[in-house]
């Protein structure tokens, strides 16, 4: 949304007219006043939660480079492939991620 330069009421019209129009966008919210001495502040913000790959338990203890790209040990003879990790999205598309680790 282009932010309008006519003036700040203006600008709250349009920002409200955007909130109603479309609820499903997240604002980040501050709060202040909080604590014993009223310098605290609690913040609402809408949090992303990913899966993390690192515990996987095939890769737990040891570093690891996770990639899309296969074959890479060909430019990069210090590393070798360990395996591959296949994750599906809720549609089913499948993404194959390769995981290499140092030669010992």
């Amino acid at each position: 949304m282009e932010i309008p330069t006519i003036g700040e009421q203006q600008f709250d019209v349009v920002l409200w007219q955007s909130l109603l129009e479309h609820p499903d966008r997240h604002r980040n919210i501050s709060r202040g006043g909080f604590g014993s001495y009223g310098d605290g502040r609690i913040r609402e913000r809408k949090m992303y939660i990913f899966p993390n790959p690192l515990t996987d338990g095939d890769l737990v203890g040891s570093v690891s480079l996770i990639t899309e790209m296969a074959g890479i040990e060909a430019d990069y003879p210090s590393l070798a492939c360990v395996g591959s990790k296949v994750r599906r999205t809720p549609a089913g598309e499948e993404y194959v991620f390769h995981v290499y680790r140092l030669r010992e």
